[in-house]
């Protein structure tokens, strides 16, 4: 499935491109990096060149490997992309290239009312077919023991009693579902109809628990702090009570469906042993040691904080310093970063970048979105949409923020012609 997403957008790119040579270059529209809707995740860009900088002079890029690997199979260009002299490059390639052509390139080739509705459409194809193929895949499992849809087509692995549908593994479709639900609101506001019902919505969240996937549940957890936080300076005193009350509901539901995932209950009763093994460089918990790569970035954080280097805690290492760190683990050369994106960006920007990259998908909501009540409500989602990126990454992020910048560009152009 990515790879038949990645030929498709290469593709569209190479289309762009030969229509760019067609076109006469005063005619060509470049967006600017620092117009108001892009401008803070250009802030982000720039500062994690200086994370970049730091990491290099303080050796987090510097593993003695050079270009060498390991895999006989491997071929000239994997072996550079790979080295610790291009990952970082390479990473900073896939960061602008994931928010172009996710987030601007929409602006100019669905901007209009037509293609904002074909997007709709193909969406819900998508999303219907997959849901749908989900659920039967699950039932099927979980009453008489068949699996029908393996995680990957390429070796037919199954991932047990546990809700993936389409998706693959079932942390991505912990996110997908997610994204749905999103895109189901984003809709009704371009609709300027309510067109979902709230059984619907909760029938999406069982779906997710059933997942069973932890990363899926630390992006809930941080969905929920994020909104928390965004939303207590401006509560009246009057809907704290009732905001209490709905997120001791959701903290509940999430425990009791960790508690009863046998799966994450596993990595929690091995947390003990994993800071012992640690602590004295032991062999770690083989379900911890399956999870290193989020594992041990944080260890070498926290035990930076107990020495008191507190620079890579507030501005990191710079782009590809994680896997450059995980690699050590492993005798195969590749890409060893963080499946908790939350890990990732804090581990190669500091809690400086992470503020940055957050406030680039929700400052921009400001001007953009004049109806407060709208406003609020799709800043909600965009904090739940970047809570569950931070708990697995996912372009899903990007996928939205572009979608509502072109949707209300759109509508805020027809309300300007109307007046």
């Amino acid at each position: 499935g990515g790879n038949i997403s990645r030929l498709l957008q290469l593709f569209v790119v190479t289309s762009l491109i030969l229509r760019a040579f067609i076109i006469p270059f005063d005619k060509l529209k470049i967006p600017n990096p620092f117009a108001e809707q892009y401008k803070w995740y250009s802030y982000y860009l720039i500062f994690i060149v200086i994370s970049f900088i730091y990491g290099y002079f303080t050796g987090a890029y510097d593993l003695g490997y050079g270009l060498t690997s390991t895999r006989k199979d491997a071929s000239g260009i994997f072996i550079f992309l790979n080295s610790q002299f291009a990952r970082p490059f390479f990473e900073y390639f896939i960061t602008i290239y994931y928010f172009i052509y996710f987030v601007i390139l929409p602006r100019y080739l669905l901007d209009t009312s037509q293609g904002i509705n074909y997007f709709f459409k193909v969406f819900l194809l998508t999303f219907y077919s997959c849901l749908l193929v989900g659920i039967l895949d699950f039932l099927l499992i979980y009453f008489i023991g068949f699996e029908w849809v393996p995680r990957h087509l390429s070796d037919f692995t199954h991932v047990g009693k546990r809700f993936h549908g389409l998706a693959g593994e079932p942390r991505d479709a912990f996110v997908y579902l997610g994204f749905g639900i999103a895109i189901f609101y984003l809709r009704s506001v371009w609709l300027n109809k309510q067109n979902i019902s709230n059984l619907f919505i909760v029938g999406l969240f069982i779906c997710m628990l059933l997942t069973q996937s932890s990363s899926g549940f630390i992006g809930l957890i941080i969905s929920a702090g994020l909104i928390f936080i965004y939303q207590l300076p401006k509560m009246p005193i009057k809907y704290l009570a009732p905001i209490f009350t709905i997120l001791i509901i959701i903290s509940l539901t999430t425990y009791f469906a960790v508690i009863n995932s046998t799966r994450t209950m596993i990595y929690i009763d091995a947390i003990p042993a994993a800071i012992q093994a640690l602590e004295s460089s032991s062999n770690l918990p083989p379900i911890i040691q399956a999870q290193i790569v989020n594992v041990y970035p944080v260890w070498v954080r926290i035990s930076e904080l107990m020495r008191y280097e507190l620079l890579p805690i507030f501005i990191g290492t710079g782009f590809g310093s994680a896997s450059i760190l995980n690699s050590i683990f492993f005798n195969i050369d590749g890409v060893y970063n963080p499946h908790a994106n939350i890990i990732r960006v804090i581990f190669e920007s500091g809690v400086i970048g992470l503020l940055i990259f957050i406030n680039a998908f929700i400052s921009p909501l400001k001007r953009l979105i004049s109806k407060r009540n709208i406003r609020e409500n799709i800043t909600m989602y965009m904090l739940f949409i970047l809570g569950l990126s931070f708990g697995h990454r996912s372009s899903t992020l990007f996928i939205f923020f572009g979608m509502l910048l072109l949707i209300f560009s759109v509508k805020n152009k027809k309300l300007f012609k109307s007046k």
